[in-house]
This record gives structure tokens, sequence and C-alpha cells, in this order.
């Protein structure tokens, strides 16, 4: 099964929840390691069941809500709101231009 969409829905929950990887690991009793490659989809590439209950269990949701592509749906609105807004941030931001990228650009 592929789990990108849990993978896509891990970030964007841990962000708004301002959680970590280490305490998201910590929290559901997995392995630190095990959770970065699985974010990197290397070894392994894909998590149990058991383990996706265990992170879904520390974000409030059910595992077939790590697989909502739109998280959104996860939420309470209070979070919904907060997620508009940093999404509005981030792309505010990618507009951007970075000082340094234009100085050593010009170079």
């Amino acid at each position: 099964m592929n789990q990108d969409a849990a993978r896509r829905n891990f970030r964007e929950l841990a962000k708004l929840r301002g959680l970590t990887t280490k305490q998201i690991a910590e929290t559901s009793g997995i392995v630190v390691g095990t959770l970065y490659n699985w974010l990197r989809e290397s070894e392994p590439a894909n998590l149990g069941t058991v383990a996706l209950g265990r992170i879904a269990d520390v974000f409030g949701i059910d595992v077939a809500q790590m697989f909502f592509y739109n998280v959104d749906d996860a939420l309470d609105p209070e979070e919904q709101a907060r997620a508009r807004a940093l999404r509005q941030i981030d792309d505010l931001l990618a507009g951007i231009d970075d000082p340094g990228e234009q100085a050593r650009a010009a170079n």
C-alpha cells in the first residue's frame, strides 16, 4: 500500500501541532530512526498498521485519516484556520526572493 498521503499528512499535522518527529516517535513508542527512514521512503518504505495506528493516536485521529489527502478534514475548526494561515504565510514567503541568492546570482 502506498503511504505517500500518510507521510504528507504526518508532516503537515506535526507542523500544525508543533511536534517534532522525535517527539512523535517517543510518544508513539516507535523508534525515531524508523520514522525518519519512513519519511524519507527508505527502509521501511511502509509502516505496519499497528505503527500507523500509534502515530494516528498521537494526532488524535484514526488510521484511515492518515491517508486523507486533505488533512483539514481531520482538524477541528481552530486548527483548520491555523492551517490556512500557515499556508498563506508559506505562499507569501515563497514569493520573496532570498537576498543571499540574489547576491550570489549577481556575481
